[in-house]
């Protein structure tokens, strides 16, 4: 019921009560501790593709790849994925032992090998080495947005569990939340995700597959913000920006927020705070989440926010009389796990 010392609506321990069932597999997907596997799907230390985000992006499209083919996922100790997996979750600082391994292969239910040459040694071979970038294209068959919702949900469940803790206050995601998120009386906080005028880019071809207007939520103005905050009763507590890439040389999008005196006592900045898992764990847990509908790391923010059963997230929105409103429905939350083209889970 608890992360970095917030607390959450479902109980991660108690699987038979999620908001969706525990789905560790993709329909009759082959695990590792299935009949011996001769042939296995493997990531190895390849070329990692884009941010965490997109990252995130890829491995999870390795299981629809290896269910499509009807093989075992395996993992390579070095590889991409379990370097993307521990900036956010157990920490890169993490003892890589034994009992990590153990840990994430139950988690993940994959099996983790040394090297390449482990297989060898075993006669298995790999005739799939998907790469990060073919990964992240990657469109699945037979497959429906209920499933991969389930699927993934289960997984994020699980790595959620934990947030990184070691490496000191550069990696520790848990002090930032202590720094920032906490104020003289516990008060609550809204995460603004902001983005760069590169990403903005990438607004015609979200809305040309989602057939929705997203520029309100991209471009963030200080009226869509004010408006969610009014309707959440959060305008007059801090507003804690973060970006996927870190806080940009000027904060361009801070500094245009900052000019409406509303918001400017609102908006709290310590850019001594701020990294990467510290910025997820801040958003994951925030009461409220204004994210990017273009930012893939924003998207999965949301999807995590909504496996916790978190609500007060804003990232698919519309304009509904006089208030922007999340249209995807908080139960099912499909929309997040549909053919989103490049931002697809």
């Amino acid at each position: 019921k608890v992360i970095c010392g917030t607390e959450i609506p479902i109980n991660l321990a108690e699987v038979q009560k999620w908001p969706t069932p525990f789905t560790p597999l993709l329909g009759d997907g082959k695990v590792p501790s299935d009949s011996y596997a001769k042939e296995v799907v493997l990531l190895n230390n390849g070329d990692t593709y884009g941010g965490i985000g997109a990252q995130l992006n890829s491995f999870f499209h390795a299981y629809d790849v290896a269910y499509q083919r009807g093989r075992p996922l395996y993992i390579t100790q070095d590889s991409w994925a379990i370097k993307a997996l521990l900036t956010l979750f157990f920490g890169p600082s993490v003892e890589k032992n034994a009992k990590l391994w153990k840990t994430l292969e139950s988690i993940l239910r994959v099996k983790i090998v040394e090297s390449e040459n482990v297989l060898k040694s075993m006669g298995i071979t790999y005739p799939d080495q998907p790469t990060a970038h073919s990964l992240f294209y990657h469109k699945p068959e037979k497959l429906t947005p209920t499933q991969i919702r389930n699927h993934r949900e289960t997984i994020l469940r699980k790595l959620l569990q934990y947030p990184p803790l070691a490496g000191g206050p550069k990696e520790n995601a848990c002090s930032t939340l202590k720094k920032l998120a906490t104020g003289a009386d516990g008060e609550r906080y809204t995460v603004m995700h902001l983005v760069s005028e590169g990403d903005k880019a990438w607004l015609k071809r979200l809305e040309e597959i989602t057939k929705m207007d997203h520029s309100a939520a991209t471009e963030m103005e200080p009226v869509y913000v004010k408006n969610i905050l009014t309707q959440t009763e959060m305008l007059n507590q801090p507003i804690l920006p973060i970006y996927s890439q870190g806080m940009p040389q000027g904060a361009p999008g801070v500094a245009r927020l900052s000019q409406d005196p509303q918001l400017k006592k609102l908006i709290k900045v310590d850019e001594k705070a701020y990294h990467l898992a510290g910025n997820f764990y801040l958003a994951v847990l925030a009461d409220v989440y204004l994210g990017s509908p273009v930012d893939q790391l924003s998207l999965w923010i949301a999807r995590m926010r909504h496996a916790l059963g978190i609500g007060g997230t804003f990232v698919f929105t519309v304009k509904k009389g006089n208030n922007w409103v999340s249209y995807p429905n908080f139960e099912e939350h499909l929309e997040f796990y549909g053919d989103l083209g490049p931002w697809s889970a």
